[in-house]
């Protein structure tokens, strides 16, 4: 138990310094955002078993998706160096945020207030949000964070909006696969796949208790990356 709770200390503490910058720019208390990458690291612990999502109420939705970035072709060393980056700090997981925008002003504030995850490449993301008054949610593109970090980001294409469907209350997006290279970070997206079993199955690890996953239909996800 001490052992965890001193891993647990260290985690919060990487994550603060690895985002800390990032929380100015859309004024969300550091603390907040150091507990969403600490509910998104990539590796199991003892803590991992302690419950993430308890509720989903009835004007709520859980987000779900997986994102992978291929950085093969950048040269990772030569942008850590120009970002000087120590060793430490290039040992860090490159992670990723994804903005929510809703149609109002006053909700779109309410997200920046309560929303702000960040996660790590190659990870499931899970987001709950609360659903919109006209149930339509936007989301704009993906902000992409080599080393985690914020010297060295882009963004990935991910415009997409849709109306929540009645009596649903997680939605999954598919594996989205992109390709970043360039020294200007350019960013493609080159696959979209759907492994519902999957995500339901690592969802399943994040709930109190068993939500059925429903997967957007793909003409929506098709419309979004055009």
């Amino acid at each position: 138990m001490k052992k965890n709770f001193i891993n647990y200390l260290i985690l919060i503490f990487l994550c603060i310094t690895q985002i800390s910058a990032q929380s100015v720019s859309v004024n969300i208390p550091i603390i907040k955002m150091a507990k969403a990458a600490y509910n998104a690291r990539p590796y199991l612990t003892e803590l991992d078993k302690e419950v993430k999502i308890t509720t989903v109420g009835k004007k709520e939705f859980i987000f779900v998706g997986k994102i992978s970035a291929d950085t093969n072709k950048l040269n990772r060393t030569f942008l850590a160096e120009t970002a000087e980056l120590d060793e430490e700090a290039q040992k860090h997981s490159d992670m990723y945020q994804i903005p929510c925008f809703y149609p109002k002003q006053k909700e779109q504030e309410n997200f920046y207030k309560s929303n702000v995850c960040i996660f790590c490449n190659g990870n499931y993301f899970f987001i709950k949000y609360k659903i919109p008054s006209d149930n339509i949610v936007k989301f704009s593109n993906i902000i992409y964070l080599l080393f985690g970090s914020k010297n060295l980001l882009t963004e990935l294409p991910f415009d997409l909006e849709f109306s929540v469907p009645e009596d649903v209350q997680a939605i999954y997006i598919g594996d989205l696969s992109y390709l970043i290279q360039g020294d200007d970070l350019d960013a493609t997206l080159i696959s979209t796949t759907y492994n519902l079993e999957g995500a339901q199955a690592a969802l399943d690890k994040v709930t109190a208790h068993h939500i059925d996953l429903v997967q957007l239909p793909q003409e929506e996800n098709e419309e979004a990356s055009e």
